[in-house]
């Protein structure tokens, strides 16, 4: 939304190594993604590149998580996954603890951003 001052980048799924290209950006740089296995793991990627990248984290995520096996969604939540080792505040901590444990997802097109609460992070 450039009226803010906010750029948006589409990557499109685990197309990020054309960021191996370009210059580290010195202003915020936000990530919007599924909150699955697929979207955690690309955005570790991501955050090698980038590393002040932020998370856009869902504050509704308990209405919009949908059930991994009833939507028969192909990206499950490994059994090794360390939640602890990411690079992410407490409440996407918290957002991923609750996914794994309910086996529940989120589909980045369901998560509205909010752009005023970007701007003041």
């Amino acid at each position: 939304n450039r009226k803010q001052n906010i750029e948006i980048w589409v990557l499109g799924g685990k197309n990020f190594a054309k960021l191996d290209y370009i210059p580290i950006p010195k202003i915020p740089v936000f990530y919007l993604c599924d909150f699955d296995q697929d979207g955690i793991d690309i955005f570790i990627n991501i955050q090698k590149r980038i590393p002040h990248i932020s998370l856009i984290i869902p504050q509704n995520y308990m209405e919009i998580a949908k059930c991994i096996e009833a939507s028969e969604h192909d990206s499950e939540w490994r059994k090794d996954f360390n939640i602890d080792l990411l690079e992410i505040n407490e409440d996407g901590r918290n957002i991923l603890r609750f996914l794994i444990k309910e086996n529940k997802w989120i589909e980045e097109e369901c998560i509205n951003v909010n752009y005023d609460n970007l701007l003041h992070h």
